[in-house]
């Protein structure tokens, strides 16, 4: 295992991130961060909203590094993690776990799947082309324009909370045909995606494609990212000064605290997390699919001091690969 720690933060004091584009000529929101955050609200039925969370004691790397080795210490498959700083950016740590045809897992590219759900909701929410009381029905096909497209399984009616929760690709579709191409490709160009992060030296670019697929709503396709690309973006969403931010985080709760949520090995009793999978078939031949899976997770969900990163390469689906070591990690930051 390798221990990539670093000080440094990459962007040094984070600029606004502008995401500007043009939809019939009369739409350019701004996505400008702030230190302000909103709180998550409660999307889990039975779950208390005023939930004690436990605290972070002050965080040393070497703390942040040693759970990050030891998570990883248990993995039999490729992986990396990484932990990021919310407020200044800073990498506290990050660790990999490479492979004969993988050396360096933390600075490769991968499709990332569902981790692009929460950000291209939010973008389309501040664009006005969905509103906060969208429910779009899945029964296992998205079938407009750009379709036919999969979804996994037929989850029915669902909300933003109940989409994001499920990771429903249908709904995602119809959140990105709305969107539309040159617009997702443009909110995924501005939270860095297809630019190295400058988190760490020898990242590669990732890809982000112009191609107009739909497939790009659900992070599938020809787009490729880097974990440290995805602690990133997923900074930006915690830092988000959106009006809409609440009902992502909430879905991302639901990930967690729901029955049906993809995240639920990532649940550490007292604390409230919000979190998102993602799942990418590498279609290797062979009775047992295996997949590029991962866990982004934001905590505590009302006010994020760390983005948590998990990537698996060649093992199971999100919810049996990587959010089990993202909870290992999130236990070890945050001690009852």
């Amino acid at each position: 295992m390798r221990s990539l720690y670093s000080t440094d933060s990459a962007r040094g004091v984070p600029p606004a991130v502008v995401l500007a584009l043009s939809l019939a000529g009369t739409f350019a929101p701004s996505l400008a961060c702030s230190t302000a955050t909103a709180p998550a609200s409660d999307p889990a039925a039975g779950q208390d909203p005023d939930q004690d969370e436990r605290e972070a004691t002050p965080v040393s790397s070497i703390r942040v590094q040693a759970a990050l080795d030891d998570a990883l210490a248990s993995s039999e498959i490729v992986a990396a993690a990484v932990v990021l700083e919310v407020s200044s950016g800073a990498l506290l740590g990050a660790a990999e776990i490479g492979g004969p045809e993988l050396e360096h897992p933390l600075l490769e590219a991968f499709p990332p799947g569902s981790t692009v759900k929460p950000l291209m909701t939010l973008g389309a929410l501040d664009a006005g082309v969905i509103t906060e009381d969208l429910r779009v029905p899945c029964h296992g096909e998205y079938v407009g324009e750009g379709g036919p497209l999969s979804c996994f399984a037929e989850h029915g009616e669902l909300d933003i909370a109940g989409a994001l929760a499920s990771s429903c690709n249908v709904f995602a579709y119809e959140v990105g045909a709305r969107l539309g191409p040159a617009a997702a490709s443009a909110l995924l160009e501005a939270h860095g995606f297809g630019a190295a992060s400058g988190l760490r030296p020898g990242e590669g670019l990732g890809n982000l494609p112009q191609d107009g697929s739909l497939a790009l709503a659900a992070g599938h396709g020809s787009i490729r990212a880097t974990p440290l690309q995805v602690a990133n973006a997923y900074r930006d969403l915690a830092r988000s000064d959106s009006a809409h931010k609440h009902v992502v985080i909430a879905g991302m709760v639901a990930a967690v605290e729901s029955p049906g949520g993809t995240a639920t090995a990532a649940l550490v009793p007292g604390l409230r997390v919000a979190a998102k999978t993602g799942t990418a078939d590498l279609s290797t031949p062979g009775p047992t699919p295996t997949y590029d899976s991962w866990t982004v997770v934001l905590a505590p969900a009302k006010a994020p001091e760390f983005v948590v990163v998990v990537l698996t390469h060649g093992g199971g689906v999100a919810r049996d690969s990587a959010a089990p070591l993202a909870g290992t990690i999130l236990t070890a930051l945050f001690p009852s």
